[in-house]
């Protein structure tokens, strides 16, 4: 039997569920384990060669996560699905914001940047984007901050998202904590992230963790409300905000491999569907972080 492991986000212990074969790097097993503390779930073995992970095949859709395509999104803009969820985005962001000020917009692990694009062609934010992926070498037509950068960008933000990102992370505490420091006071940090409380007991069934080269941090709501509040936010629970039927949208044609729009797409009544899928996967149970 595999030893415990301490969880990163309650250090209670955590233990052995399973063990899946790797997806992308297949001569390797993962362990997986999960606190019965704070329901944090985790790969205790992760895969630690970013470069050979997050390659130009990765961003190509030819790597660890076959469903991701970044460089297709980033060269077909106008066709790509990905719209859909920019759209979706769009709308949840521009209910956290005021409209008396600038607002400073950072995405933070933005792919191929279309979000950051899209905000700044339809809204009135100053937007920046950071990404340490290769792909980031092919775009120089949005802000596009360094390490350096952000480390002299304290306190600038006044919301932050970070869109599928956080189960890619091996330390969510010092995630968590580098995005709030650099909000404003009162900023929003928005994320997207599976919610594992469906498959509490079961997490190696999960199809979110078919990758396991990539995806290595599994969070229930409230393990992510406690990790909120051990890193400077208050965590709120805003429930199905407008904007998430297209996020949903995007997220189930992505998952049937589809690349571009069509308008048969257009004619299913998402608004219906998207809250029967939200059901069963309780994407909009996870909360947002409030800094304070």
């Amino acid at each position: 039997m595999l030893e415990r492991l301490n969880c990163k986000i309650c250090d209670g212990f955590a233990y052995f569920m399973g063990s899946r074969r790797g997806n992308y790097k297949k001569d390797t097993t993962f362990h997986y384990y999960s606190c019965p503390n704070c329901y944090f779930s985790f790969v205790g073995n992760p895969w630690l060669e970013f470069d050979k992970i997050y390659s130009h095949a990765y961003y190509n859709g030819k790597g660890a996560d076959p469903y991701v395509d970044y460089f297709f999104e980033l060269n077909h803009p106008e066709s790509t699905i990905r719209k859909y969820e920019w759209k979706g985005l769009a709308k949840v962001i521009n209910r956290f914001v005021s409209s008396k000020y600038t607002q400073y917009y950072l995405d933070y692990g933005c792919g191929s940047g279309g979000l950051v694009r899209y905000l700044s062609n339809n809204f009135y934010f100053k937007c920046f984007g950071f990404e340490e992926g290769s792909i980031a070498s092919h775009f120089n037509d949005i802000s596009l901050l360094s390490k350096v950068d952000l480390e002299k960008r304290k306190n600038t933000f006044d919301i932050i998202t970070a869109i599928e990102v956080i189960e890619h992370v091996i330390d969510p505490l010092s995630f968590l904590k580098e995005i709030r420091s650099l909000l404003k006071l009162e900023g929003v940090f928005f994320f997207t992230t599976g919610n594992a409380k469906p498959w509490r007991g079961k997490i190696t069934n999960w199809s979110y963790v078919s990758v396991p080269e990539t995806h290595i941090s599994f969070f229930e709501p409230s393990t992510l409300a406690l990790a909120l509040e051990k890193s400077g936010f208050k965590p709120e629970f805003q429930g199905f905000l407008p904007g998430f039927s297209d996020v949903i949208k995007f997220k189930v044609l992505k998952n049937l491999r589809y690349r571009s729009e069509s308008k048969l797409f257009d004619v299913l009544p998402w608004s219906m569907l998207s809250r029967l899928i939200d059901k069963k996967f309780k994407f909009s149970h996870h909360p947002i972080g409030i800094a304070i």
